[in-house]
């Protein structure tokens, strides 16, 4: 690992094993920047995007009996081409001896401790603006999710991928008033420029001098300027039902009008769920989007394939997912079980809230797709629901366990207040062993 300060970022062991190379690969800066420490009868190859080259290089002159130094910048394992060949060359045939990374010297530049800081990376590829819709296939989908969680991000950006377009992102989803950024170009340079407390806005305009690293940092509530972000001010489980668009009245096509799985009870769905951050999940009669998309938010690394058959629902739920940004969410109009059904990948956890009059093949499906250790839960409020879930368990001689969910709010009268009850809901949960 080396930086762009040249021999002051090199230890002295580095030094001796440099000079000793028969073979230097570097991009084209450093082969120049270190000839003085390259052995005149060593070969330089630039690296200029050959890195799946890198491997075949080494074995090369390895095989006759020489010495391969790979310069890289900063840290190789941080994002580097150390993680890469650590992958491809055989565990203990090289060594790694790390300068200090950019986003080390990144924060250094602007004095900023960065224990609690997240890491992304935007350099992997070009994708392009970021658009409203833009999902894990855009290259700027890490840095999105971890703006939604984190207090400080370092981004290690690209050419393409630069703070402009970050700050362009933020514009995109209405959290421009949520976030600053701090940006260092040139970073080791004699040229080397910081900038601090940009606005997105500001940012968006500017073209910044590579390399470069951005910081992305989050402002405390009481440091905005009153813009609410729906999608940054929910907390991650336990969202109010209010939270949650859906019609409760009739509805325009006549169909049933939608639904909302309560707060309490959502809750104790979830948690029977299991969720981990890379569940595959899927939401059976999605209702008002409530379960699965609650499910999304906490299964960030993972996806939530949903299904419902009402069309005034559909709208509710798609209103729902864009006004609370999920992007790990797809959602199909059918009655399941649907053959698209047969599309999704195997699930670690299922919710059915609900069946469409066809629960028994339900419960087969979804208990033969089901991930070992999965598990598959399902919310009833009719009694013969119920009956037929459990005589179905019975005969597939498959374990469950039942419990009832019985939630009482506070309602005023006049100047003092009563418990209401809201419907008990039995909640049936399976786990495939």
């Amino acid at each position: 690992g080396v930086l762009d300060d040249g021999l002051e970022s090199m230890t002295p062991r580095a030094v001796r094993i440099l000079t000793k190379a028969d073979r230097v690969i570097a991009d084209t800066r450093f082969l120049f920047q270190f000839r003085s420490l390259i052995p005149d009868a060593a070969e330089r190859v630039p690296l200029a995007g050959r890195i799946a080259k890198v491997p075949e290089w080494i074995n090369e002159t390895v095989d006759q009996g020489g010495l391969v130094v790979v310069l890289a910048t900063g840290d190789p394992l941080c994002y580097g081409i150390g993680a890469y060949l650590s992958r491809k060359m055989p565990e203990g045939s090289f060594r790694v001896l790390g300068a200090p990374s950019t986003m080390q010297r990144a924060f250094e530049a602007l004095t900023k401790s960065w224990s609690g800081a997240a890491r992304v990376s935007i350099h992997s590829r070009e994708s392009g603006e970021w658009q409203r819709d833009s999902d894990e296939e855009h290259a700027l989908y890490p840095l999105w999710k971890s703006v939604q969680r984190e207090q400080l991000v370092g981004v290690f950006t690209s050419p393409d991928n630069g703070p402009d377009r970050i700050a362009r992102l933020l514009i995109t989803e209405g959290w421009a008033d949520h976030f600053l950024l701090h940006v260092v170009e040139n970073i080791g340079r004699p040229e080397e420029m910081r900038f601090r407390d940009l606005t997105p806005v500001h940012a968006a305009e500017e073209r910044f001098r590579t390399p470069n690293i951005a910081i992305v940092e989050r402002l405390s509530d009481a440091s905005r300027n009153g813009s609410a972000s729906v999608s940054l001010s929910l907390p991650l489980i336990g969202l109010e039902d209010a939270d949650y668009l859906r019609g409760d009245g009739p509805t325009v096509t006549g169909g049933p009008p939608g639904l909302v799985t309560r707060k309490e009870i959502r809750a104790v769905a979830l948690a029977e769920m299991g969720l981990r951050r890379q569940s595959i999940v899927w939401d059976i009669g999605a209702g008002s989007g409530s379960v699965g998309l609650e499910a999304a938010r906490m299964a960030d690394q993972g996806a939530v394939f949903a299904i419902e058959k009402h069309p005034d629902r559909l709208r509710w739920i798609e209103a729902n997912r864009q006004r609370l940004g999920v992007r790990n969410y797809q959602l199909v109009e059918g009655a399941a079980p649907d053959e698209t059904m047969e599309t999704w990948p195997d699930p670690d956890a299922i919710f059915i809230g609900g069946s469409g009059g066809r629960l028994i093949a339900l419960i087969r499906l979804c208990y033969q797709r089901l991930l070992p250790g999965g598990r598959l839960v399902m919310n009833f409020i009719a009694l013969e629901n119920l009956n037929t879930t459990l005589d179905t368990l019975k005969a597939l001689t498959i374990p469950w366990r039942l419990s009832q969910i019985s939630v009482a709010r506070s309602r005023p009268i006049l100047e003092m207040h009563r418990l209401m009850p809201e419907t008990p809901v039995w909640v049936v949960t399976v786990e495939k062993g």
